[in-house]
């Protein structure tokens, strides 16, 4: 028998009594579809996904008449790769729990499977913002966490600039997603040269969308006497709530088709059910095979909100 056991009548004793109408069970709308619009969602039909990654030319330099070019080579960098792993629930129910549930509540069990799968989706992938300021769940292609102030660019020897900071210090606030703007206006490529990108989402936790309506709104800067410029306010941002994250200070910005969020598909939930022809249980199963990952940080910046 699986682990988890049975559904057995010894154990539903409401479901089997003519004392009760109805019973309540979980009939609360979770916040289960955040991820759409966010995730960059794809599916597969190999067993991994791996890339790597590689500097191009900086620039063509000066020469004398009749001089040769100087010759150039591209430089290689780190490489990932993104494994899917299988996920998957069950349940049965005796024959005798199937004929003695009066209210016929056990009959939204391959209901409730698929409700289970849609919640585990969005964990996996919102778990990539919760889980983005350590290295000990996964990391970028250079090793780095997600969020980190020394992530290193592949051809830094022409550059005074050797690492991307994307790590933000700080609460959510007027002030620093003004440098997290400035984040993304001071972006470099592999070789250190500018590489602007402009964001338009930033993901909140819902302690913050009362902040969030103050910045986006407001005409003057929030929080002052002064008839300064709220200068977020044009600034383009759509600002998300999101009831997945773990940290409620913790607030993320991105450009939202460039970033590199990834929820993979290699097997839709597939549902089972079928009849135990030794014991008569009816068993019931979903199972899918994920992966939510990232392989570049860049065109993303976070903070704990510490």
């Amino acid at each position: 028998m699986p682990a988890g056991g049975a559904f057995v009548t010894t154990e539903f004793v409401q479901a089997r009594s003519k004392e009760f109408d109805d019973i309540f069970k979980d009939t609360y709308l979770r916040a289960t579809d955040e991820m759409t619009g966010v995730a960059k969602i794809s599916s597969t039909t190999e067993e991994y996904i791996q890339e790597g990654e590689m500097s191009t030319f900086r620039g063509i330099s000066k020469i004398t008449e009749g001089g040769p070019a100087p010759m150039a080579r591209w430089k290689e960098g780190n490489y990932k790769r993104i494994t899917t792993e299988e996920y998957a629930l069950a349940a049965q129910i005796t024959k005798k729990m199937i004929e003695d549930d009066r209210l016929g509540k056990l009959k939204d069990i391959p209901a409730q499977l698929a409700k289970a799968a849609r919640t585990t989706r969005e964990m996996m992938f919102w778990d990539l913002f919760n889980s983005g300021f350590v290295t000990t769940v996964r990391t970028a292609i250079d090793s780095k966490a997600l969020f980190a102030a020394d992530h290193p660019i592949i051809d830094s020897s022409q550059s005074s600039v050797s690492v991307v900071d994307n790590l933000i210090t700080g609460v959510f606030g007027y002030a620093n997603v003004q440098l997290a703007l400035d984040y993304f206006e001071t972006l470099i490529d592999q070789e250190g040269l500018p590489a602007p990108a402009k964001p338009d989402l930033v993901v909140i936790g819902p302690s913050n969308r009362h902040k969030a309506k103050i910045l986006q709104m407001n005409e003057y800067e929030p929080g002052t006497a002064n008839n300064d410029v709220n200068v977020l306010a044009d600034a383009g941002l759509q600002y998300k709530v999101v009831h997945w994250l773990t940290s409620s200070t913790a607030w993320f910005m991105m450009n939202s088709k460039l970033h590199d969020l990834r929820f993979i598909t290699r097997r839709q939930p597939s549902p089972a059910s079928q009849v135990d022809f030794i014991t008569g249980n009816m068993l019931y199963k979903t199972d899918a095979r994920w992966a939510a990952d990232f392989i570049r940080y860049r065109y993303m910046c976070g903070s704990t909100g510490a």
